[in-house]
């Protein structure tokens, strides 16, 4: 059973990270506990979780600064066996993504570039990949 709520700073530390997942956040010069509660916690009221079973197996939300926001996802494996309720899920957050976007701010962020199934999903929900700078382990993606 799928049940969603509000993420909590917690959260960080018993999510599973999926191998992409994990390869997108070890470019960073942080643990990834600390990036994904960091992540929480600039997201007041903007970020949710999704548990299977009682276990956290996905956290997003979106930072808002300015002019810009900055959706993101994280996921288990065990959420990856359960893409339409996630997909389900997904088009309640891109309805706020598309206000966003009407409202005229810029939703963007960036992407592992050798993370094929994140950008797969990505492009499902609506967003552009951009081909970005070659050297860098990032791709950027925004919401037309």
């Amino acid at each position: 059973m799928i049940e969603y709520r509000w993420a909590r700073p917690e959260d960080a530390a018993v999510l599973n990270l999926c191998s992409e997942d994990q390869h997108e956040l070890a470019h960073y010069r942080a643990p990834s506990v600390t990036l994904i509660r960091k992540a929480i916690e600039d997201c007041p009221g903007n970020a949710g979780a999704a548990l299977i079973n009682g276990r956290v197996e996905a956290l997003w939300g979106y930072k808002v600064r300015g002019k810009l926001v900055s959706p993101w996802l994280l996921a288990s494996d065990a959420a990856r066996a359960h893409p339409r309720a996630f997909l389900t899920a997904g088009r309640h957050f891109m309805g706020a993504m598309r206000e966003f976007r009407r409202a005229g701010l810029k939703v963007y962020n960036q992407v592992g570039r050798h993370c094929p199934r994140n950008q797969r999903f990505l492009k499902h929900l609506g967003f552009v990949i951009e081909p970005g700078d070659p050297d860098s382990p990032f791709q950027p993606f925004y919401l037309p």
